[in-house]
């Protein structure tokens, strides 16, 4: 009995051996589940942060949400810093350089929240982890901005958009409605009217040169983690199974292979 020309056909030689074929698949398959049923799982927690207040009145205003999305997003990149990773490992009961590992933190995209997120193998652990980094964060911005005199510098900022203001408004009284000069003044001016009234609604939330609280506030504790086993156990399930598949087809192969010697020698 002669192989064919063109060598082994797997896809006739699987349908001959499919015991062999499924054998390793379900043996390593198996492996990976298990693993990923008795390795230890990561918890993660997520705490979320809010920039302003969450109200009408605070959110409603012109520019307001744009500058506090720029906020949260510069505020989170804080996470890593020693002056929030301290306190919060403290209270997780693990060292500093594990919780630097363990905390991320993130805008929200289009809102003006950032979330915080710890990972731990202990499941009460990441969410102290996650509530503590929060607090501590918070506490770490605010130290920043009275070292800062942040008050200041945005009645600064206000000022020169103040000015900026009026200089674009009297620019455009002298020009005619209607033309390409008046459309690209109205513009800019519409631009300057939304950074400044967005100054000043920061600069009314910061007192005696120092942010006021309430500008941070921690409106989502951490309470309940995600674990990973579910996750973790399909994707070595899968890698296993793959794993076996390949394995599969190479001893498939290697019998077909055997087959065809021997029926080579006794037709010779």
């Amino acid at each position: 009995m002669a192989a064919p020309a063109g060598g082994i056909d797997l896809f006739s030689a699987v349908g001959r051996n499919i015991a062999l074929f499924l054998a390793p698949i379900i043996i390593l398959g198996g492996i990976g589940v298990a693993y990923g049923l008795i390795r230890e799982p990561t918890y993660k927690a997520e705490a979320r942060v809010s920039v302003g207040q969450l109200n009408v009145s605070t959110q409603g205003i012109p520019g307001f949400l744009v500058a506090a999305q720029n906020l949260a997003a510069a505020y989170s990149r804080a996470i890593d810093a020693p002056q929030v990773t301290k306190p919060a490992a403290r209270a997780a009961g693990i060292s500093r350089s594990r919780a630097a590992d363990e905390l991320s933190a993130a805008a929200v995209p289009s809102t003006p929240l950032f979330r915080i997120e710890a990972q731990d193998t202990g499941k009460a652990r990441s969410v102290v982890l996650a509530n503590a980094a929060a607090k501590a964060l918070i506490r770490h911005v605010l130290n920043l901005n009275r070292r800062a005199n942040i008050r200041g510098a945005i009645l600064a900022k206000y000022t020169r958009a103040a000015d900026k203001v009026a200089q674009i408004s009297n620019q455009s009284v002298g020009t005619k409605r209607g033309s390409k000069a008046r459309a690209s003044l109205d513009a800019r001016l519409q631009k300057a009217v939304l950074r400044r009234n967005a100054l000043g609604q920061i600069y009314n939330v910061s007192s005696a040169g120092e942010v006021a609280e309430n500008l941070l506030q921690v409106i989502s504790p951490a309470a309940n983690p995600d674990s990973d086993r579910d996750t973790v156990t399909e994707r070595w399930g899968l890698v296993g199974a793959l794993a076996g598949m390949l394995l599969g087809l190479a001893l498939v192969a290697a019998r077909e292979s055997t087959r065809g010697r021997r029926a080579r020698v006794v037709t010779d």
